[in-house]
């Protein structure tokens, strides 16, 4: 199993403000949950993948496949107001522009 790691908003591949511009959102009371569904996004994704996203080397980026799935699950969560599973995504799939 890899290394989890719980870090603060700014070290996260997807950022806060990134978010709510792809949703369209122009207030700051959601700010915190959407920090919650980015790093939950992140977790999942690393334990899918069994490579962290978090703490690269300096030459090293998250693969930008990997930044729009996090995207799409955000995304996903925030619409449906609930957490989602892996599968839930893949079977309510909605097309997202990024």
């Amino acid at each position: 199993m890899p290394d989890i790691h719980l870090l603060s908003v700014c070290c996260e591949p997807v950022s806060v403000a990134q978010v709510k511009k792809q949703l369209r959102i122009n207030h700051d009371e959601d700010d915190a949950y959407l920090a919650q569904l980015i790093k939950a996004a992140r977790i999942k994704a690393e334990l899918f993948l069994n490579r962290k996203l978090v703490g690269l080397a300096d030459d090293e980026e998250v693969p930008v496949d990997i930044v729009q799935a996090l995207f799409q699950w955000v995304v996903a969560a925030y619409d449906a107001k609930e957490p989602l599973s892996l599968s839930q995504l893949l079977i309510h799939r909605r097309a997202y522009r990024f």
